[in-house]
């Protein structure tokens, strides 16, 4: 549903937990770009390379 939800915002990558994104891979909507992340801080750093497109960021 989260997935979903964001997808209808308008959404482009959604970050979310590296124990998570197999089953999220599962349900996934088209176009939308999953990132694991591990911490927090992974958080927030793959964030800032999203928005400024410097950087490294996680992907499965």
């Amino acid at each position: 549903m989260k997935l979903l939800a964001a997808k209808w915002d308008g959404a482009t990558a959604f970050v979310l937990p590296r124990a998570e994104y197999a089953e999220a891979d599962r349900a996934a909507c088209g176009g939308l770009r999953l990132v694991p992340v591990e911490t927090l801080s992974d958080a927030v750093n793959a964030w800032n390379a999203l928005g400024t497109g410097r950087g490294k960021v996680p992907s499965c």
